[in-house]
């Protein structure tokens, strides 16, 4: 094997396969990326749950298959100048690593041992921007369950109903979902999937922040992301998802519209005393034009104010900061919805206009004072 590339096309490379290569293991070949030198130059790294395979522009001399661990690989290519790679392989399963004057020689393992990536009976095929499919992910991942008892709901929940795909995060206490348009281009209108937490942050890293399409295949046990020279597989969550339509009130008993950058700051002030061993929830107290926010631990108290932007109503209610916080950060929108029935009832977060995103916060019972 032998080929010429660009450092900065390599490292990139090396970089995302990375995220799939286990980080320890007793057998020593998944713990490195498999460089396949054919027709053209490709990187993939496995660890027999997801694999990511990156396409890398390089000039092919030789062609030829082999492991390198990812880790060593990663730094001798991390440390070299800017400047054109050389890399070749002998037959004692030596990698020679050039790069102007400077020269590695590195142990390498042999292709065969390598697991083969799952190969996929496509079932569905459905096309998005990846600017799209990245806010959707990013805006919803954080209410991933982590609980394991349940492990259909450690991964998000992909509904396509015709040109409409909504992806629905939940752990119990709060729930998360995002529509955006795609391409459906399968035979059925309207089918689910789920997919893991885990490979849905690899998605979001490799994903472009522009309206480069990203290609979703979806078979029977896996699902394969292509996102431009990338691709990511993954096997696909089995269970009963929660059925999020029914979970979501219908509507409150008022609804209050505020400036989403002053209530964050507002939770965030009050919220100084509270920490992972000090879980005390935050008070919040809304009134016609205002909604008063405090907190009091055995560390001591804190109060503040946001305005609201329309008339509300009395209600006294608790939640658990972090909650409300990875919820509003994750609103596209200056402005944001609260709307509410009882003290007892979840918070329901909107847009302003539209049905673009939901995000559901369960309260937290407030004891007398």
């Amino acid at each position: 094997m032998k080929f010429v590339c660009e450092k900065s096309a390599l490292i990139s490379a090396i970089t995302k396969t990375s995220w799939a290569v286990a980080p320890k293991s007793s057998v020593p070949v998944m713990e490195g990326i498999l460089i396949d030198c054919g027709r053209e130059l490709t990187l993939t790294g496995y660890d027999l749950s997801t694999g990511i395979k990156v396409t890398v522009p390089a000039e092919i001399e030789e062609k030829g298959r082999v492991v390198i661990n990812a880790k060593i690989l990663s730094d001798i290519i991390r440390l070299l100048p800017d400047e054109p790679i050389t890399f070749s392989t002998d037959e004692n399963m030596f990698a020679t690593v050039i790069c102007k004057n400077i020269r590695h020689d590195v142990v390498c393992l042999s292709a065969k041992d390598f697991p083969s990536l799952p190969d996929i009976e496509k079932k569905f095929f459905l096309s998005l921007r990846q600017d799209d499919l990245k806010k959707m992910i990013s805006q919803t991942i954080f209410a991933i369950s982590g609980d394991e008892s349940k492990p259909v709901h450690t991964g998000s929940l992909f509904d396509v109903e015709g040109d409409k795909i909504t992806v629905v995060s939940v752990d119990g206490f709060r729930l998360s979902y995002r529509t955006a348009k795609i391409e459906n281009e399968s035979e059925e209108e309207n089918f689910t999937f789920v997919v893991p937490g885990a490979t849905l942050k690899e998605v979001e890293k490799l994903c472009a922040e522009s309206d480069e399409e990203a290609s979703i295949c979806v078979g029977k046990k896996h699902i394969i992301f292509r996102l431009g020279g990338s691709m990511i597989i993954s096997r696909i969550l089995e269970g009963d998802f929660l059925n999020y339509k029914n979970a979501v009130p219908k509507g409150g008993s008022f609804k209050v519209r505020v400036n989403r950058r002053d209530l964050i700051t507002t939770i965030e002030r009050v919220s100084i005393l509270v920490s992972e061993r000090i879980k005390n929830p935050i008070h919040m107290n809304f009134d016609e034009k205002m909604l008063y926010i405090s907190c009091r631990t055995p560390l001591g108290s804190s109060k503040d104010e946001c305005a609201l932007l329309n008339s509300g109503e009395k209600l006294e209610i608790g939640f658990n900061h972090k909650y409300i916080l990875d919820a509003l950060r994750a609103c596209p929108d200056d402005e944001v919805d609260l709307s509410l029935n009882t003290h007892v009832a979840p918070i329901l977060i909107t847009p302003p206009e539209g049905e673009d995103y939901l995000h559901l916060v369960l309260p937290v019972r407030l004891k007398a004072e």
